[in-house]
């Protein structure tokens, strides 16, 4: 049976709805008001915003003098408001505040004398917005560029910020950049928790769904950005405005189909796009009656990866129906080396749980399973890519020796030596242990099953950001 699940980050971000309701409560306040551009990247959203009486000018020169004019969540430039302001209007600012603490920091930067780079989408209003009070400023969105301006910069004061909707992965990539190329650059992290929080879940959601559906309009950078990410991970991905340009046909043969918005995207909208999946799935009936005998008679061999639904839990084993005639077990044993593992937390019957096959036993009719070796593999796949991304990983101390402490991240262990411990030479590390810590990844070799990390260099870091801020 095909399973729909939509993202719980799906949809308006808290920027763009009090972008909404402050537009929908000044129309209802004044009348007729303007945006300058629209005040968000949906076209459905912005066209519904006309029966409030909320216009959308696309260029200042056409919205009237004396109106009431709203500041998109993506801001306008110092410019565009001593325009607005020159000509009568009233100006109410309905900037993200996410937004609005860039602005903050470049004017901040600026008057320090700095040159400040925009990392972001060339054209994208919020960009431009940042741009026109940062001075001397560069926008750079790829690598070429942004190589290109370290060449002329490297040896200049630099402050770095980030468009909020920005893809994480390729920002940390960025970062390793600049900071091999330049010493003392103060770096703001500005990419907004809910951007982040998007992203992370898609992209888990994606690597284990048949389907991906990505709602959003064409116009949207966060949306675009959420359909390459999910792309990476799934290669069945949609990128859709409406319900109108679903195809037919999709829910079939996929087991698993996941749905995600941009943070434009009206609840309206994603709610349609459910419902229309949905009804598909009944209309296609149940399964062909042969086509589960066959997979019920279907043999399952050790080593091989299957997929189930949890049908039981008890204090000692999870049960696991995998579609087949044996009956699929997983001891509590076997579900993850993590010692900060809560199964309560984790596993609930009725989830869908990828396993690794231990053994089979056909005599009884059992299949032993295991879940944490098959994530060890993904595990060890995370911290390397940690390497190369620098993304700090969060791990907890459980073992102390002469030459440092010992992490467990992820279940795999995560040497720490005492040099990188961040405590001063000869400090004892007994306040450590079973602590949680944020920790950098330097080194991973699986083969020898070794993984280095290191607790100063982040906090080494947050000094520099915090000095930089103060």
């Amino acid at each position: 049976m095909t399973r729909i699940s939509v993202a719980k980050t799906a949809g308006y971000c808290y920027g763009v709805r009090r972008a909404v309701e402050t537009a929908i409560d000044a129309a209802h306040a004044h009348g007729d008001v303007y945006t300058a551009g629209p005040l968000i990247h949906n076209k459905s959203a912005v066209e519904g915003m006309r029966s409030f009486g909320i216009h959308s000018a696309e260029q200042i020169a056409d919205i009237p003098d004396g109106s009431v004019v709203i500041v998109r969540a993506h801001g306008l430039p110092p410019q565009a408001l001593d325009e607005l302001a020159g000509r009568g209007c009233t100006v109410v600012d309905a900037t993200c505040p996410h937004v609005s603490r860039i602005h903050r920091i470049v004017e901040g930067e600026r008057a320090a004398g700095r040159i400040v780079l925009v990392i972001g989408k060339h054209g994208h209003p919020e960009v431009e917005a940042i741009a026109a009070r940062a001075g001397i400023c560069r926008v750079v969105e790829t690598e070429e560029e942004l190589s290109d301006f370290l060449s002329e910069y490297r040896e200049q004061c630099i402050s770095v910020v980030v468009q909020t909707t920005f893809r994480r992965n390729v920002f940390n990539k960025f970062l390793n950049i600049i900071k091999k190329a330049c010493n003392g650059a103060h770096i703001f992290d500005t990419i907004c928790k809910a951007t982040d929080e998007r992203q992370e879940e898609a992209r888990l959601a994606a690597s284990g769904s048949d389907v991906v559906i990505v709602i959003g309009d064409k116009a949207s950078s966060n949306s675009k950005s959420l359909y390459e990410l999910c792309r990476e991970q799934c290669e069945t991905t949609l990128f859709i405005e409406t319900a109108s340009e679903l195809p037919r046909g999709l829910t079939k043969g996929a087991r698993h189909i996941f749905i995600t918005a941009g943070a434009s995207t009206p609840d309206l909208i994603i709610k349609e796009v459910n419902d229309n999946m949905t009804d598909e799935i009944m209309t296609n009936g149940i399964e062909n009656f042969a086509e589960l005998l066959e997979q019920s008679l279907k043999t399952l061999h050790t080593g091989e990866k299957v997929t189930g639904i949890v049908t039981a839990i008890t204090p000692t084993e999870i049960h696991v129906d995998l579609g087949v005639k044996q009956a699929g077990y997983i001891s509590t044993t076997e579900l993850s080396d993590d010692p900060s593992y809560v199964l309560e937390d984790n596993i609930h019957v009725g989830d869908e749980i990828d396993a690794f096959v231990l053994r089979v036993n056909d005599v009884e009719g059992l299949v032993m399973l295991s879940k944490k070796r098959l994530d060890a593999v993904k595990n060890w796949e995370k911290l390397e890519a940690a390497v190369t991304s620098e993304e700090p990983m969060n791990g907890m101390i459980v073992e102390q020796n002469k030459g440092g402490i010992v992490a467990n991240v992820l279940g795999i262990r995560v040497f720490i030596p005492a040099s990188q411990t961040g405590l001063p030479r000869e400090a004892s590390m007994d306040g450590l242990m079973r602590t949680m810590q944020k920790i950098r990844i330097t080194e991973v070799n699986r083969q020898r099953r070794r993984v280095v990390g290191s607790i100063k260099a982040l906090l080494s870091e947050q000094r520099r950001e915090a000095a930089a801020a103060a």
